[in-house]
Order: C-alpha cells, then sequence, then structure tokens
C-alpha cells in the first residue's frame, strides 16, 4: 500500500462498510476506516469471515452490548490487527 495514499484515507476520514449477520441471524452493518480494511485485505485470506468471527465473539461473550457497542469492539479489534501489520505506516512517520 502507498503510505501517503494510507495517510490520505486517514485524514479523509475514509470508511469502509461490511454486512455482518448478528446473533439474532439478522444483517447488520458495520462500518470502519478504510486504512485499516485495506491492510487486512492484504493481510488475511477473508476479512469478511474475521470480521464475522469477532463479531460473533464479541456478541456470545457480552450479549448485553448494544449494536454499537459491539461495533465499537470489532472496530477496535480491527484496527488493532492492522496496526500490527508491516503494511501500516502511523501519522507521526510523516511529521
Amino acid at each position: 500500500m502507498d503510505d501517503k495514499k494510507q495517510l490520505t484515507d486517514i485524514w479523509n476520514g475514509k470508511k469502509m462498510d461490511y454486512w455482518l449477520t448478528d446473533e439474532r441471524g439478522e444483517k447488520t452493518s458495520l462500518r470502519m476506516e478504510k486504512w485499516a480494511a485495506d491492510i487486512l485485505h492484504k493481510e488475511l485470506q477473508d476479512v469478511q469471515s474475521w470480521l464475522q468471527d469477532i463479531y460473533s465473539r464479541v456478541a456470545e461473550k457480552y450479549p448485553e452490548l448494544s449494536r454499537r457497542a459491539k461495533g465499537n469492539h470489532v472496530r477496535h479489534a480491527a484496527e488493532t490487527e492492522a496496526r500490527k501489520s508491516r503494511l501500516y505506516v502511523s501519522v507521526t512517520d510523516f511529521l
């Protein structure tokens, strides 16, 4: 991934949408940062399945959480995973 493109995506607040299945079998959307999604698509074989697995585990462990709170946990996990990648470039690297 081009470092400047990643940085532009971060500054412009670009997002990526995914459709997941919630614990009731209904479709729910998850919007996450595009820079993280781009990295995950290069690092993982099936990002959609990975996100679904994380969502399902969060929903099972914390059934009392709202849909938004569950999504926040999934987004945090995705960004944490993306930051582990050698493709991740910190904004501070450019300052």
